[in-house]
């Protein structure tokens, strides 16, 4: 005969990770819904940060690449020389970065205008203070 207490064990815990899961969905919902409200609540007072039972909170901003056009953002790397991030399958982490520097340095060349636009991220981080 099977012994079915690890099956048993096993339903409970695929079942108690379903409702953590769906509880973080919520949580994450909630913050996302509240942090707009809090990065235009420091910006209004011209702060970055702010430091609160331990905790900083602060303005996280990034420089994100929205590919517009598969294609289009291929011929543009291909022709701009940036081969090494021509892939079947590119990631756009890496072209993200590759926009990041761009900017840091010459810029980010009009070859890109149709195919690949610079998207600021902005979000809030918490650390220990």
């Amino acid at each position: 005969m099977l012994n079915t207490d690890g099956f048993k064990k096993f339903i409970k815990l695929d079942n108690e990770k379903k409702k953590l899961k769906k509880k973080l969905e919520e949580i994450e919902s909630q913050k996302k819904t509240l942090q707009q409200d809090l990065i235009e609540n420091l910006l209004d007072k011209e702060m970055t940060k702010i430091s609160i039972a331990g905790k900083t909170v602060y303005i996280n901003s990034i420089v994100r690449a929205k590919i517009l056009d598969r294609e289009q953002a291929i011929t543009a790397l291909r022709e701009a020389g940036y081969h090494e991030f021509i892939k079947e399958n590119f990631n756009t982490n890496s072209i993200s970065a590759l926009l990041r520097e761009l900017q840091e340095s010459e810029g980010i060349p009009e070859l890109f205008k149709d195919a690949i636009e610079p998207v600021e991220v902005t979000d809030l981080r918490v650390i220990a203070a």
